[in-house]
């Protein structure tokens, strides 16, 4: 059976599982636990009296979900588990009946560029871009999601985004 790219260097990276146990416990951290942290720090930047960012919040995460859902029930890829046998997971996603795009990821993406939209500072724009890559990293490695589900998931975020700014301009 020919695979993908996407199948390939996911497998390549899935072989990895359980070779270094310190990669997979920090892979589990961000594969799961980092969109929470984010999440966290995105509100305390609002609470600091950034709130003209929640309208954009609330558009590009509405976009970017009924995106994401349509391509769902439209275009279906089920994850790695459902398709590949033998392989390791170090997570338990939610269901398994939707892969592309990664919703974590395409989160992720949305709050770094309405952070690179308002113009936060640098510092709090590169530890978003530096937690949206190792969310979308964890994700693969942990094996819930093939390489194209992230690259999808940071096609919608970035469409998501786009869309709301040219809507609110």
């Amino acid at each position: 059976m020919k695979f993908s790219w996407s199948h390939n260097l996911f497998l390549w990276v899935n072989a990895r599982i359980g070779k270094y146990r310190l990669l997979d416990r920090i892979a589990i951290v961000c594969g799961h636990w980092l969109i929470f942290v984010m999440a966290a720090v995105a509100l305390w930047w609002l609470w600091q009296g950034h709130t003209d960012m929640i309208i954009y919040y609330a558009l590009s995460f509405g976009i970017a979900f009924l995106f994401s859902y349509w391509f769902a029930l439209t275009w279906k890829h089920q994850r790695p588990v459902k398709e590949l046998h033998n392989i390791k997971i170090l997570i338990e996603p939610l269901g398994s009946w939707k892969a592309f795009p990664s919703d974590h990821t395409m989160v992720a993406t949305i709050v770094t560029l309405l952070h690179v939209l308002f113009a936060a500072p640098s510092w709090l724009v590169l530890l978003f871009g530096v937690f949206t890559v190792c969310i979308a990293g964890g994700r693969v490695y942990c094996g819930v999601h093939y390489p194209r589900d992230i690259v999808g998931g940071f096609a919608v975020g970035i469409i998501a985004v786009i869309l709301v700014r040219l809507l609110l301009v």
